[in-house]
């Protein structure tokens, strides 16, 4: 998966940005606890949907530590 900020820039990773693809790709699949993984240029991303409600989905993302936290 390729990500770009609104003036075209490529960037690393998004939550919303992997929360997306991952709720198209698992949507129609049964179960809580469905975990999924997305391959960014940012790295690979962790994904796995604590629930359902309709065409609802939650998911927690394990996006990792931000690359310039200034720390």
């Amino acid at each position: 998966m390729r990500l770009f900020n609104a003036d075209r820039q490529p960037i690393g990773g998004s939550g919303n940005g992997v929360r997306g693809p991952c709720g198209y790709h698992v949507a129609r699949r049964d179960g809580q606890n469905l975990a999924i993984t997305i391959h960014s240029e940012g790295g690979s991303k962790g994904l796995v949907r604590t629930g359902r409600s309709g065409p609802r989905q939650t998911f927690r993302a394990a996006m990792g530590l931000p690359a310039d936290s200034g720390r």
